[in-house]
């Protein structure tokens, strides 16, 4: 979880840095950090969640998809 913690704090702090600069308007940024506190954050929790889950069954009970989904969700959503 430690990646996807540092990415979404460094995005905040980015959004931040560029309205205090003068270069996005507050209200741009605010929506932006309500949507990225909202959906995306919520995607990385359910994420890491379906990762401790997974952790405890074998490897072989999983199809791929549901990897890559668990995958996408605690860190491609960042993105």
């Amino acid at each position: 979880m430690l990646t996807g913690d540092v990415q979404q704090g460094w995005a905040v702090s980015l959004l931040c840095d560029c309205s205090l600069k003068g270069r996005v308007k507050p209200e741009v940024t605010l929506t932006l950090i309500r949507m990225l506190e909202s959906h995306v954050l919520n995607t990385l929790v359910a994420g890491e969640t379906l990762d401790i889950q997974f952790a405890k069954q074998p490897v072989e009970s999983f199809r791929p998809g549901q990897i890559v989904d668990m995958l996408w969700r605690k860190t491609g959503a960042l993105y």
